[in-house]
């Protein structure tokens, strides 16, 4: 999803470039942060163990069976149906497991 030009929740509270305060996180963007939290921890104890592999596939297996499959089709409806406080905090969702995402894969 294209969150480019738009307003993501991660400027500084009180910032100009805050157009809102509030954000308001649906269940699929609770349950994802979960879940990417549980895969975080799983890389760090792989990293630990010296299993690249199951370390590459917990990875794998997150992006492709729950960030793509699962959530981008839910964020769809929030991202076009939500308040905007439910958009601006899909849109930090969806930014925010990205970049964490990639952080894990480039380690």
């Amino acid at each position: 999803m294209n969150c480019e030009g738009q307003d993501c929740g991660l400027a500084p509270h009180g910032s100009d470039a805050c157009t809102g305060s509030y954000l308001d996180f649906s269940p699929a963007d609770r349950w994802i942060v979960s879940r990417l939290q549980k895969v975080e921890q799983e890389v760090a104890q792989h990293f630990a163990d010296y299993r690249f592999d199951l370390l590459s596939r917990a990875i794998y297996e997150f992006v492709w069976d729950e960030y793509c499959d699962w959530y981008l089709e839910l964020a769809k409806v929030q991202v076009q149906q939500g308040s905007e406080a439910q958009q601006r905090a899909t849109r930090r969702t969806l930014v925010r497991v990205l970049e964490t995402v990639l952080r894990l894969a480039h380690r």
